[in-house]
């Protein structure tokens, strides 16, 4: 189960990376990324992915194998994160950020499985004014995976 989250996760953020530069090229960027990065998270992979943490609750077995590539996958999020966003990647708390943020994400994207069409709205609204009220405009060029 660990290798498959691994070639999810490594799936899903090479999706990601693939729309990257046209969203960087909109007249917001920061919206048009969030929009390409909701885009991923309705992947039927990451429904999938869902499905597993939410049994890795009750299997410490799964929970032990899916650990190593979750951690992995946070730390390459939070690595891209400071390449896309520089001008604040020195803040302290930028990784304490950054998680929140997408953790915000995640729970509307398994929203979204329950209320199609309802999910991500008010939270890629919500997203979008704190990446750009505590983040900032992304760099132009991208982040480094």
């Amino acid at each position: 189960m660990g290798a498959a989250a691994e070639r999810i996760l490594a799936g899903v953020f090479d999706d990601f990376l693939g729309a990257l530069p046209t969203a960087l090229r909109a007249q917001d960027p920061v919206v048009a990324g969030l929009h390409a990065l909701w885009v991923v998270y309705q992947d039927p992979r990451l429904a999938g992915l869902f499905e597993l943490l939410l049994a890795a609750r009750c299997d410490p077995e799964l929970r032990q194998q899916l650990q190593g590539p979750l951690r992995a996958h946070a730390d390459r999020e939070r690595a891209f994160a400071r390449g896309l966003f520089p001008a604040a990647a020195h803040r302290p708390d930028f990784d304490t950020v950054v998680t929140g943020l997408l953790s915000t994400l995640q729970g509307a994207a398994v929203a979204a499985g329950a209320l199609p069409g309802e999910a991500g709205s008010l939270e890629l609204r919500f997203i979008a004014e704190l990446i750009q009220r505590e983040l900032g405009p992304p760099a132009l060029g991208g982040g480094a995976p």
